[in-house]
């Protein structure tokens, strides 16, 4: 969900309050255990926190807003079916951090495992510490001490364990969810509704509202004007993100964006960013409403401030020509907005952004509103541009083996079994660009070939001309190249339609499918090794082997085969292309032409590429070596789940296919 959907929510819940419930309401309010989103008092005087959330919730946060004191009642807000008296569903996160904290308190020696154990036992019942988290109880999971934290008293880690659980003192209000297209007004939208009361919480009081601050002034301007709260504008700033929100987007007649291009004098985007007493800072204030001009998406851009702040924002602005086209809203502490400076009337260039290869429009961000159509003119970053500039790796391939840059060279490096592992050329070297492709076939795992999806990550370092691709990352090895190496895989790669295999040489590991069983053995000679990773709770398993028949065996100490762990046991190494004959005339995207082998039968990895994979393949290794690029330049379309993007035979992001769920199905 975009980042204005919680802030929306938390708009809807306060009108709500107010208007409904006749009470006094203020937002971000600090209870001294932090800051909770919504506080309300009632006419008598009771006073309800309110949590907002789009999604699930967090027990360790709520129990500190119980622990503050401040509060008569306490309810989690969502668009979400929740409910805090099941016992069903569990906050694991919450579990673990209770679990380390009395491990801090063991080692401290406050109290004994026993003594924890049986405190739980004693003070929860049977229907939570049965539960089951995986394999294990909530009891047995709660009470492996493995690692610590900073101590917790043994009363108050029994008690967050049950909230962690379930959580009956806190009432839920559910807020219908509804478009944002749908619910601009304050009065647009469906009403909240308490489906659970929560329990009465001990109470000193205490809480301060403040009526000059932004979440008041915010507040006080989407019950005027309707919006967006944290709409989403262009940014102009050098980052990744092609977004920042603004306080607001409002509109006057069409509620979308691109009829203010095309129909100006009857149509206005408005921005409105608020500032209260405390964030009311004159250079940055100047700076983020100049980069909001820059954009030119608003039609009308306003500064909105408490009325104690007329003098202040009105020298601000009136004082810099830049800011010339500015207007200032004044809010009072009863609500009461009024327009003090009129704003230019300016129209917009753009009426949203691209964010990789996504049109957004402005103010909606990812939640586009099918009613709207499509962006007519998007903004577009430096970085967004970057993405565009090779938008079909089909087309980039085609035009790179026209060029035909790359030829085997009539000599590869003497040296190459002897040079440095790949780990120490490129421990300070900043990682130029990597693609990730998800290839059909097997990969050695633990104790045998396994056959399904295998992850091929693809790795290029500028600084030292160097290429790694590392199969499986956890499963069948890796293999990298540099220079010539490089070159030389790259020409038998473009003339996979001309042969039958090739033997690649290049320097890496690889990873027998009876490799653990090997190294379990080795290890159990001399004992238990807390760095390896893969040993749980260093538990090793029976052997009758004798020590003499294992006493050749040269095999690294972890089952990870990773440069970073194989280090010391690289050795020269071929990667073996075998092509299927395809003609590749015609040929269809997800039509497998070839394949790589890394390691023999029973080792390493065997997949399968498409088409599809291997122009990408190619044109991506084009880009990052010779033109200089980066992640974001490699062609295609850029994930926007991931940090990698990761290509599927059909040449599709694997996040947009129905047919591969990546956390499962995948070796890697």
């Amino acid at each position: 969900m975009a980042e204005f959907g919680e802030e929306l929510l938390r708009q809807r819940v306060w009108d709500w309050l107010e208007r409904d419930k006749g009470m006094t309401v203020d937002a971000e309010v600090e209870l001294g255990t932090g800051r909770i989103d919504l506080v309300a008092e009632t006419d008598n005087g009771e006073l309800w926190g309110i949590e907002v959330k789009t999604g699930a919730y967090r027990t360790e946060q709520l129990h500190r807003y119980v622990e503050s004191g401040k509060l008569d009642r306490l309810f989690i807000a969502s668009a979400a079916e929740l409910d805090t008296t099941d016992t069903t569903s569990f906050d694991v996160n919450e579990l673990s951090q209770v679990r380390k904290r009395m491990a801090g308190a063991i080692n401290a020696g406050h109290y004994t495992e026993e003594e924890a154990r049986s405190a739980i036992e004693q003070a929860l019942p049977d229907e939570i510490l049965n539960q089951k988290i995986g394999s294990q109880t909530v009891l047995d999971y709660v009470t492996l001490f493995l690692s610590s934290k900073g101590p917790i008293p043994l009363d108050e880690a029994v008690q967050r364990i049950s909230r962690a659980v379930s959580f009956p003192e806190v009432g839920v209000i559910h807020v219908p969810d509804v478009e944002p297209y749908d619910l601009l007004g304050a009065m647009d939208a469906p009403t909240p509704e308490i489906t659970h009361d929560g329990a009465p919480l001990e109470s000193a009081g205490g809480v301060t509202f403040a009526r000059r601050e932004e979440p008041w002034i915010q507040h006080s301007i989407w019950q005027s004007l309707g919006g967006i709260p944290e709409g989403h504008i262009p940014n102009t700033l050098s980052s990744d993100q092609p977004y920042r929100p603004i306080d607001l987007i409002a509109f006057e007649g069409s509620r979308n964006p691109t009829d203010a291009l095309e129909h100006p004098e009857e149509n206005k985007i408005i921005g409105v960013e608020a500032k209260g007493e405390g964030s009311f800072s004159p250079t940055s204030v100047h700076e983020q409403l100049t980069q909001f001009l820059q954009t030119e998406t608003v039609s009308q851009l306003y500064l909105a401030v408490p009325a104690s702040l007329e003098e202040r924002a009105t020298e601000l602005v009136e004082g810099n020509s830049d800011l010339a086209d500015v207007g200032i809203i004044l809010v009072t502490e009863d609500g009461h907005s009024e327009i003090c400076r009129t704003p230019t009337d300016r129209v917009p260039a753009y009426d949203g952004y691209m964010e990789t290869h996504q049109q957004r429009k402005t103010g909606y961000g990812d939640r586009f509103p099918s009613e709207i159509g499509e962006v007519v003119s998007p903004y577009i970053t430096e970085e967004e541009a970057d993405r565009l500039k090779y938008s079909d790796p089909i087309a980039y391939a085609q035009d790179v083996l026209t060029e035909n840059p790359w030829q085997v060279p009539d000599t590869l490096d003497a040296q190459a079994e002897t040079r440095e592992p790949l780990s120490e050329l490129t421990e300070e070297v900043e990682k130029s660009g990597s693609r990730i492709y998800v290839l059909e076939g097997s990969v050695a795992s633990q104790h045998e070939m396994e056959t399904g999806y295998v992850e091929l990550l693809v790795d290029y370092y500028r600084e030292t001309d160097t290429l790694l691709f590392n199969f499986g990352r956890n499963y069948g090895g890796y293999i990298w190249f540099t220079g010539e190496e490089i070159d030389n895989l790259l020409a038998n790669l473009t003339a996979i339609q001309d042969l039958e295999s090739v033997m690649v040489p290049g320097k890496g590991f690889v990873k027998t499918s009876l490799y653990d069983d090997y190294t379990r053995i080795e290890i159990s000679l001399r004992g238990p090794d807390p760095d390896i990773e893969w040993i749980d709770n260093n538990v090793l398993p029976e052997t009758d082997v004798a020590a003499e028949s294992v006493a050749d065996l040269d095999f690294p100490t972890s089952a990870k085969p990773r440069p970073s762990y194989a280090t010391h046991h690289e050795k020269r190494l071929s990667l073996e292309i075998v092509s299927n004959g395809t003609d590749l005339e015609g040929v269809s995207p997800d039509a497998q032409i070839g394949s790589f082998r890394l390691g023999s039968e029973t080792e390493g990895a065997d997949v399968a590429f498409t088409y599809a994979q291997w122009c990408n393949l190619i044109a991506s290794i084009h880009v990052l070596r010779e033109r200089g690029g980066k992640t974001r330049e490699l062609p295609g379309k850029e994930t926007n789940s991931w940090t990698q993007s990761r290509i599927a035979p059909s040449g599709q992001l694997v996040e947009d296919t129905d047919d591969i769920d990546y956390r499962n199905d995948v070796f890697r």
